[in-house]
């Protein structure tokens, strides 16, 4: 566990270990992609509802990672540049008619459902990354509750939201 002193020593530099990790899912993400979906292909047999949640973290993931260091850090301003930065990454991997190596990598059993995963995963991470820096970015919210409390206020919403977004990629893939 890692401690709140440790934390406030060391949450200058917090942000810099994620944006390395992005930028080198960016340069490595057709391999990372095709990697993962053969891990949860052989681990599941290629199930439907394990593929279809195995898509949806393949997004929900990474935005998560980001708001975690963003609100934890203290640093909102910095909001911007990682969103920036995580949109491209985000979309060289999104399911589309020109990636043809994605298409590759999710023939197969369990493939339709992964990315109706993605497509959900992607829905539940931009929805939360353009709602959160508007929330936080009220003064009149902030000053009345305070940052750290407005940021766990947020949570009970759009944990929801991604548990729906969860539960609809399941239940779209079944379909």
């Amino acid at each position: 566990m890692i401690s709140d002193a440790w934390w406030e020593r060391n949450r200058t530099w917090a942000p810099y270990p994620l944006t390395a990790l992005m930028i080198g899912l960016f340069f490595t993400g057709r391999w990372a992609v095709m990697a993962y979906v053969e891990l949860f292909r052989l681990l599941s047999g290629g199930a439907t509802t394990v593929m279809a949640i195995a898509g949806w973290m393949l997004y929900i993931v990474p935005f998560t990672l980001l708001w975690t260091v963003i609100l934890t850090s203290g640093r909102a301003k910095n909001c911007l540049a990682f969103l920036l930065l995580l949109v491209p990454i985000t979309l060289s991997v999104y399911p589309g008619g020109t990636n043809y190596w994605l298409g590759e990598a999710v023939s197969g059993p369990g493939g339709n459902a992964f990315v109706v995963g993605m497509r959900n995963g992607l829905l539940g991470g931009v929805v939360t990354s353009f709602t959160v820096p508007f929330v936080l970015a009220s003064e009149r919210l902030r000053d009345h509750f305070g940052v750290r409390t407005l940021g766990w206020m947020l949570a009970a919403p759009i944990g929801t939201f991604l548990i729906a977004t969860l539960a609809a990629a399941i239940t779209l893939a079944a379909s």
